[in-house]
């Protein structure tokens, strides 16, 4: 019993640091890129139809997204309504978008076209928002 108790309390610690790093490295990422998006939009644009239109810088970056997202999905299976949880969501959401990078490469670039200045300001705050939460938790838990 006591070394079932000590197994899960290992866990539990080794959960919540592995949770701390990636709010910091997720809120980093997030503040940063949100930040470039805000203060760059006419180039971000500009850069994310290129992308797009590069099946194989598609590819990579979809690739990319998909293994950063497996790691959290594996490690970091969180199912809980708090910021531990909203990294597990994050963790999927990279999964998806890397997957739609790959199957749907068209639809993509339809949907890279249609994103306005104000859509893009939007998304950014959001970017920075989640960002900062998430760093915040990450150095105060």
């Amino acid at each position: 019993m006591v070394q079932l108790i000590g197994t899960y309390l290992k866990k539990e610690v080794f959960s919540m640091e592995t949770s701390e790093f990636l709010a910091k490295l997720i809120g980093f990422y997030l503040g940063i890129f949100g930040l470039m998006c805000l203060l760059r939009s006419h180039q971000i644009r500009i850069m994310a139809k290129d992308l797009v239109c590069s099946k194989c810088t598609l590819a990579v970056s979809g690739e990319i997204s998909l293994l950063f997202g497996l790691v959290i999905a594996i490690d970091h299976s969180i199912w809980e309504y708090s910021w531990r949880g909203l990294i597990t969501v994050l963790g999927y959401l990279f999964i998806l978008r890397g997957i739609l990078r790959f199957v749907f490469p068209d639809k993509l670039k339809k949907m890279v076209s249609k994103i306005t200045e104000s859509k893009l300001r939007l998304i950014s705050i959001v970017m920075i928002v989640l960002g900062a939460y998430l760093t915040y938790c990450g150095f105060t838990k």
